[in-house]
């Protein structure tokens, strides 16, 4: 019974969900590192100016899929690890896809339509040209997400490792393949495409076997559409302020500096988020059993469980800093000279003082979604948007670079504090 996995304390933290984070951070492992490997490539072979022109793309990449998805992948999520038996997924998940094949397809041809009003906000040409370009990702992005929250929903988190790590990877090897036939930086976002594409193939295929495609009542599917239409109304604005809060700081520092300046901060940036991903590996494994919990009444072993994980995730993680920082100087000298050591270090360490704090608390973020309570999660998401967006607004023309690193470090840590008051509001003391 897929519903059944609100295991006893001991049992949870150890053994197979152990294994399983162990897979999802491997995957993450190979996210921040094909990341960096990325900057540091188009640095190399094509200057800082190719490298800002690249993650503006990205930024936008993935603020429009969010945009597209629009909570689906949330609304799916929850509808599979709530659900008793197997028979009952194919619904869930066809009705999401139904829907998200339509928004991703508006988002993707607006977002087109916008690419050359855009450009000129960011004062970039080539931002603006490389849109273009990542139109099959912006339109297979938002489809990806809610296969591989389906799966998620499943409890094949392997698979889910495995799909994370492989996009990086192979955005990399297209991007080297791009790089040695010196195309203009605008044609770096194909190498967006070609992954979308090889994921969203791989997680059909996937996901056709881990369901069972049993003859489905139209009603039930009905019910499904205007119960994941609920959920993303609610829902909606949370995931697009999370990936947004992300990347703002990318896009505004943009608006304000040179396409070199933006490539230099976001080698940096491309680190600090990749910090967060053995938290995201928790909060995946832990999202189907808040499911449960909460479907069965059991708010206190979802509490056991953060006391717990609160001093393993503390210790981990300032070892995690001191090692990111004395081994980040040595792998910006590998480029030799494309990425300047000493600015992009501070700019790191600044970034990590607010990380450190939130990644002892993002394991848990999915309480109010899964508690059914998106409207609630959306508000908490805007909250650390307009702290991170107000500050970068105001900080960077002062302390330019600097600025942005201030403010993401501040809307990090408020995250971590606004998680904690609202776990209080479902009856979860973390």
């Amino acid at each position: 019974m897929l519903a059944d996995r609100a295991q006893g304390v001991d049992e949870l933290v150890s053994r197979t969900f152990v294994l399983d984070v162990l897979w999802y951070i491997g995957g993450a492992a190979l996210v921040g590192g094909a990341g960096l490997a990325v900057n540091g490539v188009i640095a190399t072979l094509a200057g800082p100016a190719a490298v800002g022109v690249f993650n503006q793309n990205f930024a936008i990449y993935v603020i429009a899929g969010q945009v597209a998805v629009g909570g689906l992948q949330f609304s799916t999520l929850r509808g599979v690890s709530q659900q008793e038996r197997v028979e009952h997924v194919g619904p869930v998940v066809v009705s999401a896809l139904m829907l998200v094949v339509i928004s991703a397809g508006v988002a993707a041809g607006g977002l087109l339509l916008l690419r050359d009003a855009i450009g000129r906000a960011l004062d970039s040409e080539e931002t603006a040209a490389g849109i273009a370009y990542m139109f099959p990702a912006l339109a297979l992005f938002p489809i990806n997400k809610v296969m591989v929250m389906a799966l998620n929903g499943l409890g094949r988190m392997r698979i889910v490792a495995v799909f994370q790590g492989l996009r990086p990877l192979i955005i990399l090897v297209s991007l080297i393949g791009l790089l040695l036939r010196n195309v203009p930086a605008a044609m770096l976002s194909a190498s967006l495409s070609s992954a979308e594409a090889i994921v969203c193939a791989g997680l059909a295929v996937i996901l056709t076997r881990c369901i069972r495609w049993g003859p489905w009542d139209r009603q039930v599917l009905l019910h499904w559409v205007k119960s994941h239409l609920s959920f993303a109304f609610r829902g909606a604005l949370s995931g697009i302020a999370v990936e947004v809060n992300t990347r703002v700081d990318v896009l505004i520092l943009g608006f304000f500096r040179a396409d070199a300046v933006v490539g230099v901060y976001s080698t940096a940036a491309v680190v600090a988020e990749a910090f967060t991903l053995a938290p995201a590996a928790l909060r995946a494994n832990l999202d189907p059993m808040l499911g449960a919990c909460f479907a069965n009444g059991d708010t206190r072993r979802i509490s056991a469980v953060a006391e717990r994980l609160r001093p393993v995730m503390r210790k981990l993680t300032a070892a995690a800093a001191l090692a990111t920082l004395l081994a980040f100087p040595a792998v910006l000298a590998s480029f030799h000279g494309a990425i300047p050591v000493g600015s992009t270090t501070k700019i790191l360490a600044i970034m990590l003082g607010g990380v450190s704090v939130s990644v002892l608390y993002r394991p848990f973020l999915g309480l109010l979604l899964q508690s059914g309570r998106p409207g609630a999660y959306t508000l908490l998401s805007a909250a650390v948007l307009a702290v991170n967006s107000a500050l970068c607004f105001t900080l960077v023309p002062i302390l330019d670079v600097y600025g942005a690193a201030v403010s993401v470090s501040a809307a990090y840590a408020a995250e971590g504090l606004l998680v904690v008051l609202t776990a209080r509001r479902v009856g979860v003391r973390l």
